[in-house]
């Protein structure tokens, strides 16, 4: 795996391993599962329309979501990319806290990363992940995880 790096606007990768995803998905870990569990509980549970895209090596994911929505990611398994393509949002990530993002916008997303989105207008939003797989329930359990948890246990196998 590889980690983003961003220097001076310019991103590079570097290897990443199963240490470094468990330390950026844990900072704070405990700390942002608890405040997740808390906005769930605020915020009622809806289903966002989806669009799937796939081509050799890739899969899309698009999903619009209307202003005041929040949206509560899986922790990345590995690195991916996103788009912000139409409003704008606060995504809070791990490791990285909250970032203001009018579209558009690339976002960049290490393993190990989860994200909050706070869609502070309607927003139309893309992640694209590198694979080859094409069944949709595949790609979702071989890329990401819903807990600090899952990842520790699956990285320590």
């Amino acid at each position: 795996m590889n980690e983003l790096v961003n220097t001076d606007n310019k991103f590079s990768l570097v290897p990443s391993t199963g240490a470094d995803i468990i330390a950026r998905a844990s900072h704070k870990g405990e700390e942002a599962e608890t405040l997740i569990k808390a906005l769930k509980e605020l915020f009622p549970e809806t289903q966002l329309p989806l669009r799937h895209f796939q081509c050799t090596g890739l899969y899309a994911r698009e999903m619009f979501a209307p202003a005041g929505t929040l949206i509560v990611g899986k922790i990345h398994l590995h690195d991916s990319i996103s788009f912000l393509l139409h409003g704008e949002a606060v995504i809070f990530s791990s490791g990285l806290g909250a970032q203001r993002f009018i579209a558009p916008a690339t976002i960049m997303a290490p393993a190990g990363t989860r994200r909050v989105i706070v869609a502070a207008t309607d927003i139309l939003f893309t992640a694209v992940l590198a694979t080859n797989e094409t069944d949709i329930e595949v790609i979702e359990s071989t890329h990401a995880v819903d807990s600090l948890s899952e990842l520790i246990n699956l990285l320590e196998k």
